[in-house]
């Protein structure tokens, strides 16, 4: 979603745009950060071509998506997969696992 606000934080106009979650199987969920900054573009310019605000005075842009998330880029700045998503669930085992050691260790201490 892309909100145009002004000093009194009054929302002045607002669009939003949906993406999609990638479920795979195994447990493994993730979204595309290009599709994310693709989102950000549309939504940005629909704002700014129904408003009166001249882009230049703009002093901040700010965009939520979720929380908890994971993005891989090598040192250019270019995504090398999917964004991994909180409700990502492929290790779940080994998170059980790990508690149980840690359970273990702790009892003992």
């Amino acid at each position: 979603m892309c909100l145009l606000l002004v000093v009194t934080w009054n929302v002045l106009l607002q669009h939003s745009r949906t993406y999609t979650l990638y479920l795979l199987d195994g447990g493994g969920s993730g979204q595309d950060p290009e599709e994310w900054w693709n989102t950000m573009i549309i939504t940005s310019e629909k704002i700014l071509s129904q408003s009166a605000v001249d882009a230049t005075d703009i002093k901040g842009i700010s965009f939520c998506s979720q929380m908890q998330g994971l993005v891989l880029v090598v040192r250019q700045g270019r995504t090398i997969r999917n964004a991994f998503s909180y409700l990502n669930q492929r290790a779940t085992k080994q998170l059980r696992k790990a508690w149980l050691i840690l359970q273990r260790r702790l009892q003992q201490s």
